[in-house]
Order: structure tokens, then sequence, then C-alpha cells
């Protein structure tokens, strides 16, 4: 996926709205993959860290 700016990402949503029934679980995806670079980085445990994104 292209990385885009929040700005972008709303004007991305906005020209691509059959996309958006999906964001929720490519949210919780990319916050998942987020909390295992974190918890790997920093040797933190992943039961540290919040198991949801909010």
């Amino acid at each position: 996926m292209h990385s885009l700016y929040k700005t972008d990402f709303y004007a991305w949503i906005q020209e691509h709205p059959s996309l958006k029934p999906y964001l929720e679980e490519a949210l919780q995806e990319a916050y998942e993959n987020g909390r295992d670079l974190a918890s790997g980085e920093t040797n933190l445990s992943l039961s540290t860290l919040p198991k949801a994104y909010s």
C-alpha cells in the first residue's frame, strides 16, 4: 500500500468509497503489526501494549 499522509488518506477514501468497509480491518491489522514492531524494538512485553487501537 502506498504511504499516505493523513490528508491524502481522506482524499483517497473519498475517491474509493467501495474500500471503506475494509477500513476497520486494515487499521486493526496495521495496529497489530505496529504493536509487534514496537514490542521488538523496545523489548516491552506485548501485554504492556494496548491490544486494540482506539
